[in-house]
């Protein structure tokens, strides 16, 4: 059953069990919250302690309240609280935030304390958010349960949901993005998350008609499979999600057979995934707020140009660098734009960035002007209008004019305005009040509306559904060698190289010569994964090179003490080498991997991720994010077979989601031919989990 958000963010009556008269004390600050800001709910005190709090009766228990309240916060001390919780049940009461500490976060004896309260919670039908959280603070419905005072008490309501796990960073982004009027529908600090975990209240919010935009501070996702199914029926319903994630150091990735696990850090596999599901992951909490911003206040941008209009010419050459860092157009406007905006300016050239000069100053009606002719350009997608550091004096004169343009303004229309203390104060008052979408600096302006134009692509990502898994038979063995690795993988359908495991060096001599032209020999000996590194490839031009290449693989395995299984002989196929793989991720489950390949598969990040099975369209829109993609796609005139490369990585997800006691694989090198020939894996680890 869907998250029922009403006596979660905006109670009718709310119970504070542990209340205090003593706001210097946490158990107090609840209360007064709610009385400060004019909570509009009956308010229900919950201590033995007292007969009155204030203007409130104060019950001695949950049991003894005089109706069944929507929702109670718990601020008693974590030895106090399943005792509370018990009373809360009884009641029927049918939230409750338990803003205690010292349950999973400790250790394995709090997560046991942890999932008690959840079972007993869950029997009663009764939902908990926390513990080890400050709750909810909702300006829209004047809901400030939150016990903390170091929260601002000026609100702008908004549409944009604040998610965070960490309750200090909650009331961080609260308060930042109310300091910069930003509106916020309500924030939500989950804690510990022991029953509503983030995907359940995404999917809460994306149903929410008050909410626009939702913001996600997250440190760990506990919930990958209803946060997926989240934020697709987000993307679907048009709600943009913008999400930090913090903890993605690399240094825990896993020790695993292939390239594919040494290159799926966990930060690369979420990063891909978010992409995936149509969510702006961020990297600053300023970012995550102004991004959130733009996209609550302004409409999609048509494509990537941005049009960029300054009194400073040295600030237009910075915003047209920051734009291009940012991956945003800066094209020249039409010529009959260039042309009347020729007849205007006396001291500038026309261009884009577009320097009005110090000609605008004392000149407002000539400013109107350039404004409207420029942002009225057919070339431009969306509009930053920048000013320096103005005084009262130019910020009364000229603002009023530059808001005015960004009003009228038919596409997503921004006005960055850097800030200095004792000087742009009237200018700060005028833009609050203006209602327009403003930022503090050109960066921060141009950095969202980058990200605008990145949820309008990821808005426009094809939909599919991804085809059945392919289930192979677990081999007897614990380890495959590459050609066993191969024809199993040939079974479920993955288009491997043609070639011969001899079992010595003469029957590989008679392979080779049956091959005319370029050619691979390889010894394949026990326990060796990668064998380049071992000097165990050799990549001949012709047959009669054999000989000798063998000879030197025969010395090689003696001098490294290997067991020789026997030596591959192959064609040597030509093309673009592409690395896939398939590991399994703790978050998301079997992932897919799609990167450039070779020898420095690893040393380039150039790699992306899919959930397992994969459908073709999210194949290939997958590969034209990386960075080798141009090489496919007809560099230099040569358009290599992208749909047959396609297909390998298709029924290799297949094969890996069916097949659940793989635990990686890894194809590297795929060779791409050109148009028409096809794609081919010619190298194959599969890593086998223990038997249970």
């Amino acid at each position: 059953m869907a998250l029922d958000l009403k006596p979660l963010i905006n109670p009718d009556s709310v119970a504070i069990i542990g209340a205090s008269p003593n706001e210097a004390g946490h158990a107090g600050r609840c209360l007064a919250n709610l009385e400060r800001t004019g909570y509009p709910g009956r308010i229900y005190p919950v201590n033995p302690k007292y007969d009155r709090i204030g203007a409130h009766t104060c019950y001695p228990s949950a049991r003894d309240l005089p109706e069944q309240v929507d929702a109670a916060y718990l601020l008693v001390p974590a030895r106090a609280v399943e005792s509370a919780l018990e009373d809360c049940l009884e009641r029927g009461i049918r939230t409750v935030t338990i803003c205690s500490a010292g349950y999973a976060e400790l250790g394995a004896e709090g997560a046991e304390r942890q999932r008690r309260l959840v079972e007993r919670a869950r029997e009663r039908g009764v939902r908990i958010l926390g513990p080890n959280c400050i709750g909810v603070l909702n300006p829209v419905d004047t809901y400030v349960g939150c016990p903390t005072f170091n929260i601002t008490y000026s609100y702008t309501p908004g549409s944009i949901a604040l998610l965070s796990q960490s309750g200090g960073m909650a009331a961080a982004l609260f308060n930042r993005a109310q300091g910069r009027t930003i509106g916020i529908r309500t924030m939500v600090s989950l804690g510990n998350e022991a029953d509503i975990q983030m995907g359940e209240l995404l999917d809460a919010f994306v149903a929410d008609p008050q909410t626009r935009v939702i913001a996600i501070y997250i440190e760990q996702l506990r919930d990958a499979e209803r946060f997926a199914a989240a934020a697709e029926r987000a993307r679907a319903a048009g709600k943009p999600i913008v999400l930090l994630k913090v903890g993605g150091s690399e240094a825990g990735r896993r020790t695993v057979l292939g390239h594919t696990g040494a290159m799926a850090g966990e930060q690369a596999v979420f990063s891909s995934m978010m992409r995936h599901l149509g969510v702006v992951e961020v990297h600053s909490i300023d970012d995550l707020l102004n991004t959130a911003y733009a996209l609550s206040s302004l409409p999609l941008p048509a494509g990537p140009r941005l049009g960029a209009l300054s009194p400073s010419g040295g600030e237009c050459g910075y915003i047209a660098d920051r734009a291009s860092a940012h991956g945003l157009e800066i094209p020249l406007p039409t010529q009959q734009t260039l042309d009347e905006l020729s007849e205007k300016l006396k001291l500038a050239r026309p261009g884009n960035p577009l320097d009005t000069t110090g000609q605008v100053i004392g000149d407002g009606a000539l400013l109107s002007e350039l404004m409207q002719i420029f942002t009225a350009d057919p070339n431009l997608d969306m509009i930053t209008l920048s000013i320096p550091t103005w005084g009262p004096y130019d910020s009364n004169a000229l603002l009023p004019r530059i808001i005015d343009a960004v009003k009228a303004c038919d596409k997503p229309a921004v006005l960055s305005a850097w800030t200095a203390r004792n000087l742009t104060e009237r200018a700060e008052e005028l833009l609050r009040e203006s209602g327009i979408c403003w930022f503090a600096s050109s960066d921060e302006a141009i950095a969202a509306l980058a990200n605008l134009r990145r949820y309008a692509e990821l808005a426009q990502a094809p939909s599919a559904t991804p085809p059945e898994p392919v289930s192979l038979p677990r081999p007897e063995v614990t380890e495959l060698n590459e050609y066993a690795a191969k024809r199993l993988l040939a079974e479920g359908g993955v288009p491997v190289v043609a070639e011969t495991l001899a079992p010595d060096t003469e029957a590989a001599l008679r392979a080779a010569r049956d091959i005319d032209g370029p050619l691979v020999v390889k010894l394949v000996a026990s326990g060796v994964t990668h064998k380049s590194e071992l000097g165990l490839v050799r990549l001949l031009d012709r047959a009669d090179e054999a000989e000798a290449a063998l000879a030197d693989l025969a010395r090689v395995a003696e001098k490294e003490n290997l067991t020789v299984e026997g030596y591959l002989v192959a064609e040597r196929l030509s093309g673009t080498e592409i690395i896939l793989g398939a590991v399994r991720d703790e978050t998301f489950g079997p992932v897919l991997m799609v990167g450039a390949g070779g020898i420095l598969a690893e040393h380039f990040a150039d790699r992306v991720f899919l959930p397992c099975p994969a459908a073709p369209e999210h194949v290939r829109a997958a590969l034209k994010q990386l960075a080798v993609y141009p090489v496919l796609d007809g560099a230099r005139g040569r358009h290599h077979d992208v749909d047959a490369l396609v297909d390998v990585a298709v029924a290799l997800s297949r094969v890996f989601a069916g097949s659940p006691w793989m635990t990686e694989i890894d194809l590297n090198p795929v060779i791409v031919g050109l148009k028409g020939q096809g794609a081919t894996a010619v190298d194959a680890v599969i890593g086998i989990a223990p038997q249970a």
